[in-house]
């Protein structure tokens, strides 16, 4: 088990198809540190391809401490432009929030919106203002999106500005 967990700390680096059907392979491994070990190969692979893994892991996960550690992993890929355009970015966030269920977790999706200054980002975040548990989050995500939304949509943006004053 030692080689197999050195070895998938190493896949990360050399990320190709096989590679990543590898670490997959791992992940149902009867030994504990073996699976453990290709959770954190996906947490840290460097594109979305490990993307549908990981939530997959979350709703499969044994134990809170994995299924955190495959939703961070997930939310991380977001944040880097390898993972796709703005809108694929979006789209795939949307996946991942449906999976959402603990106030630590949507304020991980926030974070995750903030870095995307869309008009479909501030709508969505608009939506978690309802959830006093991450409403703070939820304005704070809302004041950084509308700092690099375009100015063509200035009306959208005072209605969502004002929603975070009231």
């Amino acid at each position: 088990p030692v080689f197999r967990c050195r070895l998938l700390a190493l896949l990360p680096s050399l990320p190709t198809t096989e590679s990543l059907a590898a670490v997959r392979g791992e992940l149902k491994h009867q030994d504990p540190a073996v699976q453990a070990a290709a959770l954190r190969a996906l947490c840290e692979w460097p594109n979305a391809d490990s993307f549908g893994d990981l939530l997959a892991c979350v709703g499969e996960a044994k134990d809170d401490r994995s299924r955190a550690a495959a939703y961070q992993g997930a939310l991380k890929l977001l944040q880097s432009p390898k993972a796709g355009t703005p809108a694929q970015r979006l789209e795939m966030l949307r996946r991942a929030a449906a999976l959402a269920k603990t106030p630590q977790d949507k304020s991980l999706v926030l974070a995750t919106l903030s870095a995307l200054p869309d008009l479909a980002a501030l709508r969505m975040a608009r939506e978690y203002l309802a959830d006093a548990a991450v409403k703070e989050a939820a304005c704070a995500a809302i004041v950084r999106i509308a700092s690099g939304v375009g100015l063509e949509h200035k009306e959208e943006l005072a209605a969502a500005l004002k929603t975070v004053l009231e």
